[in-house]
This record gives C-alpha cells, sequence and structure tokens, in this order.
C-alpha cells in the first residue's frame, strides 16, 4: 500500500502549545490518563490525585479515608467515560465515579485492579473486567450485582479470572448474552442462565487461549483475535474459522468498519479489510519507531498512533490515507482528541498539538514594514520605498536624513508619499526623488508634529500648539509653492481659543470638519478650521452623549450615515448624522480592549483594531479575530489594517499576518452549549458547601444566604471571551460580565420557589443553543413561613389601624421629629463617649488629635493604647453607615481591642476581623488602622483605611503608606498584612479617615489625598499641633461653608525625643 507521510517538526505552524505545569496547576505533573467527557470538560489521572478542567475553572481531586464519597485512590492510571455522560476513573482499589450531581464520586471497590468497563444497553448492565478477580457486574445506580470468577470445579463458569491491561476490547453484548475474550480462552455467556460456554485452544481450531480483542463484524459473525492470529467466530454455529494473516505480536486494535480493522503489530501499524465475498486482505501502513506496544485511538476521519517509549504521535488520514508526524516535547504516556487538537499527557504534565489550519495566518513578506499602501502596493520600511507606478515596479532608497520608526507619520495620494519624522519630507511618486523639510520649526508654534491628515489638495499638521495647512500642488517646485499657501491656525486661550490646538485625526464630510483630538475630544468646524460650530461635550446622565476626551481616530461609514470614533481607554463611539446620537461600545459589549487604534471597511464590515486583535460587528454584534483564530501581534502600527487583494492584512512591529474575512465572519462554531458544573452555598460566616443539584427542583436549607453557580460551556475556542447574563422569576437582573467570568453570585435567594435562566455568548457572537433554566426552592425559617406571615400581617393590620385612631396627625408629627432628634443626640454621646477624654501624655512624643462628625452622625473613631514602658498603640477607625448602628460597632471594635492581648498590628486586626464578623452586622464593615509606636520603629497595618503619611526627617520627604487590606467583617480568612518603618527623631506620622480626603467644596469637588499629601510635607517639620491645625484649616478653607457630609478624623504623632 501507498502512502503520503508528512512530517511536522514543533517549528511547522501546526505544532505544539504548552499547557501543563506552565498553564495549569495539575495535581502532579506526571500524567497517567487523559479524557474528555461529553460536555467538553478535560479530566486528567495523574499519579497524585485527579484533575477536572473546565473552560473557565479547574478542579482537583485527592482520596481521603475519611470521605467515603472521595477518590478511592489517587493515583488514576484510566479515565473512561460512561453511556450517561459519566467519568469512571481507574485504580488499584476500584472505580471511582464522578457524581456530577453532588460533584463527588461514587466509590466501587473491587477486589483486584479494573482493566476495562462496558455497558450493556439491552439491560442497562455495567461489566467491569478485572485484573486478578473475573467480571463485576453493577446495575444503573452502581451496585454490584454479580462477580464472575473462573471455578476448575464448575464447567459453566468463566474460562479465566484474569484480564490484562492490553485486553481493553474484549466483550460483545447480544441482548442479554455476551461474548468474552479472557487471558485463557473465549467464552459465551448466557444472560437469561447465567451461565457460561467456554472455547479453548486446538479443540476448536484457534492456537492460542490468550483473546486480545473481539468485534462484531456483522450480525452472523465476530472478529476474534489473539495475540498471533485473526479469527472468524460463527455465532449461531459457535465456530472458529481461522484467517491466513499471521501476526508477530499484537498491540492495539480499532474497527473503522464492520470490514475494516487497523492493529499495531509489534511497531508496524497494519490494515484488515474484508471485501464484499467475506474475503480478508492485510496490508501494511506505517512503520512506527517503538520497540514497545504501539497504542491506537480515533476520530470520525483519524487515527492516532503513540507508544510509550516515544515522542512522536503518528496522525492516519483515514479517508485520504495519509499520516502526519507530530513531535511531542516529552515521551508520550496517553492521549486525547478534541476537535482539531490532540491532547497528550506525559511524565511533564499536558500538551496541546494543533492539526487544524489557523484562520489568521503569518505573512512573512509584509514584516518589518512601517507602511503599506495597496493602490500603489507601496511598502516601506526602514531602508527603501518600493512601489507600483503605471505598471513599473520601483525601489526608492530612502535618505539619510529621514528616520523611520514606529512613531514615523505617513500621508499618500496620487502623486506624493509624505513622511514625518520631526520635520515634513516628501517621495514624488513619479519621479521618484525626495523632498526634504517642506516646513521650518518656526512654523510649529514653538510645538512639534503630532500628526498629519492629507483632506483633498491640502496637509493639515498638528502642532500642539495649533495647526498649519499647506496646499499640495502638482508643480515642480512643491516645497515653494507649499511655503507659499502655508495658512496658519494658531491656538491662543485667551484670542483664538476655537481652532484647535492639535489634532489626532480629520474626517471632512461635505462642508463639514470633524476634528478629533486626544486631549479635546471631538469639535465640528464648517468651511475652514477657524469656523467652530460645536464642541461634543458629555452631559451627566445622558449616554447617548460622547464621554470621552480622548480620540484617536475618526472612521465616516456612508452606508450608515454614521461617524466612528476610536478612543484611549473609552472603546468605541459611533455618532449617526441622522439623529445625532452616540453610542458606546466597550469591553462588556465584546471589544477585545477600550483602547481602539484604526479602522477598516472591507468586505461590507467595519474592522476594529483594539487591544491584541480586531473586532468587527455582525448581525449587530461585535465579534472578534484574536488568538484563538491565530492572531499573534503584540504591537500593531498606527495604521495596521490593510486590504490585500479580498484579505486583510495587518501590520504590527514584531510581525505581520493576514486573513480572508469570509472565513472569519462564518460561524465558526454554532452549536454553543451552557452547562452548570455545581452550585456552592455559603452560610452566613461565608462557609461553602456544594449543593445537590438536580434536573427539577434545588433544594436550598435557610442557613444558605447566598449561592454561586458555576458555568460552563462547550466552547473550546476563545473560552476567556464567553460572557454569561441570566434573568429570575424575582425581576430581572443582568451579570456583570466586565470580567467575562463563568460564575453567578445570587444574594438573597427569595422564600419558596423561583426560577433563573441563564445565557452564553461566546467571542463570535454566537448565543446558547440549549436552555438552562434553573428552580430552586428555598425553605423559610418557620418564622418566616406563609402561615405566620399572615398573622403577622393581620397583627400588623390592626396595631395600625388602633394607632391611627389614637393619634392625632399633629401628634404624630411631633414625636417622630423628637424621636428622630433624641437617636441622633444619642448617637452624637456613644460616639463621644468612645473617644478618649484627653490624649495620653507619652514620654518622646507629641499627640494631636481632631474629629469633627458630621450632620448625620457617622462612625468615625480614635484611640490610644499605653502603658508606660511597654507599649504605645494608636488607633484610627471609620465604621461605615450612620446613626446608632455604626456606634454599635465601633463598640464592638473598642471591646475587643480592650479584649484581646495587644501584639503585632496585623495580628490585631485578624482578631479583630473575627470578631466583628461573629457579631455579623450584615453588610456594615469597620475600616481601621492600628501604629504600634517602639522606641525607633513604626509597625503599621490597615484595614481599608485611607493612606498613613509618615514624615521621614532624615530624608525629608513623605510618603504615602497605603496597607491594601479588606474591612473588618468581610472575608472569615482574610489576612491582614502590614509594614514596619524607622520612627526617629522628628518623624512624624498622620493618620486620617476618608472624610478630609472627600471634603467637598461648593463647585462639588473634593478635597483629595493629594492636596492633603503637600499639607503635611509643608508642615512636617512643625510640632504635632500645628501639623494638625494646618490639616483642620485646609479642610475649613477648602469647604468654605459646606457642611461634611462625613466625620473628619485626624491623629498626629510626632517623635520629639
Amino acid at each position: 500500500m501507498i502512502i503520503l507521510r508528512i512530517i511536522l517538526l514543533l517549528i511547522c505552524p501546526l505544532g505544539f502549545l504548552s499547557w501543563g505545569q506552565n498553564n495549569y496547576n495539575l495535581s502532579s505533573n506526571y500524567v497517567e490518563s487523559i479524557q474528555f467527557d461529553k460536555s467538553g470538560n478535560l479530566w486528567i489521572g495523574t499519579d497524585e490525585g485527579l484533575n477536572l478542567l473546565t473552560d473557565h475553572d479547574q478542579y482537583q481531586f485527592y482520596a481521603d479515608i475519611s470521605n467515603d464519597r472521595a477518590l478511592l485512590n489517587s493515583e488514576i492510571y484510566k479515565l473512561t467515560p460512561l453511556e450517561n455522560g459519566l467519568i469512571a476513573a481507574f485504580s488499584i482499589n476500584g472505580l471511582s465515579i464522578f457524581q456530577p450531581e453532588t460533584f463527588d464520586f461514587k466509590q466501587v471497590e473491587l477486589e483486584s485492579s479494573p482493566i476495562s468497563i462496558y455497558f450493556n444497553p439491552f439491560n442497562q448492565i455495567y461489566w467491569v473486567t478485572t485484573e486478578e478477580t473475573g467480571i463485576v457486574t453493577l446495575d444503573r445506580n452502581l451496585e454490584i450485582i454479580n462477580r464472575y470468577k473462573f471455578d476448575p470445579l464448575n464447567p459453566i463458569s468463566i474460562s479465566s479470572s484474569k484480564f490484562s491491561i492490553t485486553n481493553n476490547k474484549n466483550i460483545i453484548f447480544q441482548n442479554e448474552n455476551a461474548f468474552i475474550g479472557s487471558t485463557n480462552g473465549f467464552n459465551f455467556f448466557n444472560g437469561e442462565q447465567l451461565t457460561f460456554k467456554r472455547f479453548y485452544a486446538n479443540n476448536n481450531n484457534f492456537s492460542s487461549n490468550q483473546i486480545k480483542a473481539v468485534f462484531k463484524k456483522d450480525a452472523e459473525s465476530l472478529l476474534v483475535i489473539s495475540p498471533f492470529q485473526f479469527y472468524l467466530f460463527d455465532i449461531s454455529r459457535q465456530s472458529f474459522e481461522s484467517l491466513n494473516h499471521k501476526i508477530d505480536n499484537l498491540g492495539d486494535v480499532l474497527q473503522v468498519s464492520g470490514d475494516k480493522y487497523i492493529f499495531s503489530d509489534g511497531s508496524k501499524i497494519q490494515i484488515l479489510k474484508f471485501d464484499q465475498k467475506n474475503k480478508s486482505t492485510k496490508d501494511l501502513i506505517y512503520q512506527f519507531d517503538s520497540e514497545k506496544l504501539v497504542s491506537l485511538k480515533r476520530t470520525e476521519e483519524s487515527i492516532f498512533i503513540f507508544s510509550s517509549d516515544s515522542k512522536i504521535i503518528s496522525k492516519y488520514d483515514i479517508k485520504n490515507n495519509t499520516l502526519q508526524d507530530f513531535t511531542n516535547p516529552f515521551i508520550v504516556n496517553d492521549v486525547t482528541l478534541e476537535n482539531s487538537k490532540i491532547i497528550v499527557g506525559s511524565n511533564f504534565g499536558v500538551n496541546e498539538v494543533f492539526f487544524g489550519k489557523n484562520l489568521v495566518q503569518d505573512f512573512k513578506e509584509f514584516n518589518n514594514l512601517f507602511f503599506y499602501d495597496n493602490n500603489f502596493k507601496l511598502k516601506v520600511n526602514k531602508a527603501y520605498v518600493e512601489y507600483n507606478i503605471n505598471n513599473f515596479f520601483k525601489r526608492i532608497e530612502i535618505p539619510n536624513y529621514i528616520n523611520i520608526d514606529k512613531n514615523t507619520l505617513f500621508e499618500i495620494n496620487e502623486n506624493f508619499l509624505f513622511i514625518v519624522d520631526k520635520n515634513i519630507h516628501l517621495l514624488n511618486l513619479n519621479t521618484g526623488s525626495f523632498v526634504k523639510n517642506l516646513t521650518t520649526k518656526e512654523d510649529y508654534f514653538g510645538g512639534a508634529i503630532s500628526a498629519i491628515k492629507l483632506i483633498d489638495d491640502f496637509l493639515f499638521v498638528s502642532t500642539g500648539n495649533g495647526v498649519i495647512r499647506l496646499e499640495i500642488s502638482k508643480s515642480e517646485n512643491i516645497k515653494n509653492s507649499a511655503r507659499v499657501s502655508l495658512k496658519e491656525y494658531e491656538f491662543n486661550s485667551l484670542l483664538n481659543k476655537d481652532v484647535p490646538k492639535s489634532f489626532s485625526d480629520i474626517e471632512k464630510i461635505g462642508d463639514y470638519f470633524f476634528v478629533g483630538s486626544e486631549n479635546d475630544g471631538l469639535s465640528l468646524y464648517k468651511n475652514d478650521l477657524d469656523k467652530l460650530v460645536k464642541k461634543f461635550d458629555y452631559e451627566k446622565g445622558n449616554d447617548k452623549t460622547l464621554s470621552s476626551k480622548s480620540i484617536v481616530k475618526i472612521f465616516f461609514e456612508e452606508k450608515s450615515n454614521s461617524i466612528f470614533l476610536a478612543t484611549r481607554g473609552s472603546g468605541l463611539f459611533t455618532l449617526s448624522l441622522n439623529d445625532s446620537i452616540f453610542k458606546n461600545y466597550n469591553i462588556n459589549d465584546g471589544l477585545l480592549s477600550n483602547n481602539v487604534n484604526d479602522f477598516l471597511n472591507s468586505n461590507d464590515n467595519i474592522w476594529i483594531q483594539s487591544g491584541n486583535g480586531i473586532n468587527f460587528f455582525k448581525n449587530g454584534v461585535l465579534r472578534n479575530v484574536s488568538s484563538g483564530d491565530g492572531m499573534n501581534i503584540n504591537s500593531f502600527h498606527n495604521e495596521s489594517l490593510h486590504s490585500v487583494n479580498n484579505e486583510i492584512l495587518v501590520l504590527g512591529h514584531d510581525n505581520s499576518q493576514v486573513f480572508n474575512p469570509e472565513n472569519i465572519t462564518k460561524d465558526q462554531f454554532k452549536d454553543l452549549q451552557i452547562n452548570l458544573l455545581n452550585i456552592v452555598g455559603y452560610n452566613s460566616d461565608n462557609e461553602g458547601k456544594i449543593i445537590s443539584k438536580s434536573d427539577s427542583l434545588n433544594v436550598i436549607d435557610n442557613s444558605i444566604k447566598s449561592i454561586e453557580l458555576n458555568l460552563y460551556t462547550n466552547a473550546t475556542n476563545k473560552t476567556d471571551l464567553i460572557q454569561y447574563s441570566y434573568k429570575t422569576s424575582f425581576g430581572n437582573k443582568v451579570l456583570n460580565i466586565e470580567n467575562f467570568g463563568n460564575k453567578i453570585n445570587l444574594n438573597s435567594l427569595p422564600f419558596y420557589e423561583s426560577e433563573i435562566e441563564v445565557y452564553a455568548q461566546d467571542g463570535n457572537g454566537n448565543k446558547n443553543s440549549n436552555e438552562l433554566i434553573l428552580r430552586f426552592y428555598n425553605n423559610p425559617p418557620w418564622w418566616l413561613r406563609t402561615e405566620i406571615i399572615i398573622f403577622y400581617i393581620i397583627f400588623l393590620m390592626t396595631l395600625v389601624y388602633s394607632l391611627v385612631k389614637l393619634r392625632e396627625k399633629q401628634t404624630k408629627k411631633r414625636m417622630e421629629g423628637e424621636r428622630k432628634s433624641k437617636e441622633l443626640e444619642e448617637a452624637r454621646k456613644l460616639q463621644s463617649s468612645l473617644l478618649p477624654k484627653t490624649n495620653p501624655k507619652v514620654d518622646g512624643y507629641e499627640i494631636s488629635t481632631y474629629l469633627k462628625s458630621a450632620t448625620e452622625i457617622g462612625g468615625d473613631y480614635y484611640d490610644f493604647f499605653y502603658e508606660k514602658d511597654n507599649y504605645f498603640y494608636a488607633i484610627c477607625g471609620d465604621a461605615t453607615g450612620h446613626g446608632v448602628i455604626s456606634g454599635i460597632m465601633v463598640s464592638v471594635t473598642k471591646a475587643g481591642l480592650n479584649g484581646i492581648p495587644l501584639s503585632s498590628p496585623s495580628k490585631i486586626l485578624q482578631k479583630l476581623n473575627g470578631i466583628v464578623k461573629r457579631v455579623n452586622f450584615g453588610r456594615l464593615r469597620m475600616s481601621l488602622s492600628v501604629a504600634k509606636l517602639n522606641k525607633d520603629s513604626l509597625e503599621l497595618s490597615s484595614a481599608a483605611m485611607p493612606p498613613t503619611y509618615y514624615f521621614n526627617s532624615k530624608e525629608g520627604k513623605v510618603e504615602e503608606i497605603l496597607v491594601p487590606n479588606l474591612p473588618l467583617g468581610g472575608i472569615q480568612t482574610e489576612q491582614y498584612d502590614g509594614v514596619k518603618l524607622d520612627f526617629k527623631k522628628g518623624d512624624v506620622v498622620v493618620m486620617i479617615s476618608d472624610g478630609l480626603p472627600e471634603q467637598p467644596n461648593s463647585d462639588d469637588e473634593i478635597l483629595d489625598y493629594q492636596k492633603v499629601e503637600h499639607c503635611v510635607r509643608k508642615n512636617s517639620k512643625k510640632d504635632a499641633e500645628s501639623i494638625k491645625n494646618a490639616l483642620v484649616d485646609l479642610s475649613i478653607e477648602w469647604a468654605n461653608g459646606v457642611i461634611n457630609p462625613d466625620d473628619i478624623t485626624i491623629v498626629v504623632i510626632k517623635k520629639a525625643a
């Protein structure tokens, strides 16, 4: 047989992309088995645990002798998908079968190692072959039914109790009956009588009792294979016929069809075929370079060949009869297949072989280019310009006085190529000659060129201090004519503020100029750049206006009569010229990045370069071309998108690539399926547990305060761009998809029944084709059951009715006012009582404090803990919320500080966090800074407080110390970091609450941290009282009569000796 063999090395585009230890934190890098389940999740069995990889998450499972729902053994040497979608993990102790409803395992302990598992659909029974203890059958619930072992005294028992790991295709079912090959004979099992009929060598026309594989050839016969011979077994006659094909040492066998089989014979890969007359032929396909037995795995179109002592994986195309060799970095232990990828397990983790063709291909011909124009096929690199004009090819060397780099600007028309480094130069395309310096530095109003734009016969030049315009004529002395026609638009904030100070791009539509600037947004001029019509300013609260001041590029699409605006940091905007309405698209809508750089109109689509890829619209949805399609450019040109021969060329500084837009715009993955992996419930202590999931109703205990839905899809490409959303039966809600997360967190799930419908959309805009509706039943506590609530309502209505009759409206109003005043006064007294009466007098330190309460009492707090010659602590805190509840939280905090041993600030916060969490203030939190002052040092830790300002007198500078920890009462297990600083004579530490930097003035502007820091720096050499007074004066002057909406607290400590 003649075959075509293709060798593919690592340098080939179809080579390896490393996974394993670089991309996944596997339980062990020694991979023994890998397998996909029916939902597309990857399971990896290692010598130290089992790993589950979904499109977003990774889970690890281990054996646990105290948990009968864990793995039986952590070493997993084989994985097999079952017919119901479950995964069976093989270990020496038996089977661990994954239960998706409870996210754990059903353990099936066996007397010896399992070899294979088979399913008989006729009676729904599993058959498990074992290494030394025969066959075990299981029912649908995976409970053991029978054990079949060899009994020398029982002639109707199975012929052998032993099965080999190389004999893994040994059972064929016929209704309730079965044909079984073992290491010592062939068997027919009578399912009605539960008896075996044995067939041994010599007496039955076959030469070896070791049966390697059994296949159903057709309705009348089986193909039975020993290590050295093929046999046909007549089912009705129960007799063997030997085929005239010898085998040296059978390894693995695959059935391509009833009449076609591929098998490994030692290191040879051969094919056995039967013709219409049932005559068989055997042909050599491939000689594999291996000394061990060769394994085979197949897809619908291909067979993959590998061995445990080789790095080679061979792909045999069944239809085209071709071979491709892939070289893995490490020796192969196991492979599994997914679409156009081979997933390879080795002793060093997992690798991925991609044997398809990327939609985006490298285009080496265009590498190292800085500019391209398709009309002239013009290319610019560092050394020369080459182009085609009037069917003549030209290559012109670039003069030394022109510097070409990534910052060089280019513009082109039918006669000239303009090149801008620090000056403007041009190349006459007709004559091939360069013209140096069309302008001089004096023309730039003291600025520098930042952008150029050719419109009609004019070249507009942005200088940073205005714009100049040159008229481009076809005269021989273009330099002189350009200078004569030069028009200046010099910006002056007093005298000429309406002309553009600079521009990034200009688009002319009719008589109007749309001018974009990276600093001044979008402006509209009529006829000329000194005739301003309007500036497109953002109107607060109006999302139909332009909410960006950083315009990078402008593009007009005539078909929709719309302008597309690329921005820096705000995504893409469109402006409809029909109704003057802006619309914004950002990463939440599928844009790859909020930094947009270039546009191209091609193939009836607008192509948008953003981030590390390209976006385009299809059916009103943003789709993308990214690394999942083969995009491999890290640094794009400012003008990166070009049309070339019905394809799109993408230029980058590190690579250039090309793709066919028709292939890209096709749906690459249409049948997107969304699935629920598990449900995690959290109690009031934020402790999580798996909740059993059900297709009908998911029941939740009332101790569960929130649930987390972990989702996944069957997508294998661009999984990081999958967006999830949901709606509920108790009010439509949409998941925040900014980070494209796969977890939905639901707080305060309503009692009794509720329903949640979940959706997914992939990076190509495809939505899930299946329906995922989750139904929940949240059991309420007894006091919130329906009948009790009805009683509450009746009682409350009676009470309200009585109160209405007893009280007059004026009395109610007066009493309500008195109650509020009293509560406010109580809150003030409570806050005051929690503060120290006087500041401690500590030898060697100056201490000054200040607290100004807000109109609505907040929860600011400061305190000191001092014991002479022992310790000195300073505390500054801020409780969220207002009124009495914030005072209670401060009380709990102060009580905690008095009740716990004083140690390092980090440990103090750790213990306080547990105390506040146990009290459970709901969503309220406590922010706190703790400073420990030692002889010559300062230890500091903070729980979500503003920065502490530290003045180092020796270096004469102020540092802003921000310790990023969560507030108290958040996560039980939060670890609090801290810092340690020198604190010597003249050093100062200033602790504040957020009421100071967030103090508003009459223009609703906040004071901010920079002014606070400046004030500390300016007064740092003064005493503590003066520093405090300076900060107080700063807040008063800034507020200018505006009442502070939040408490202001200042604690200043200076080392005096």
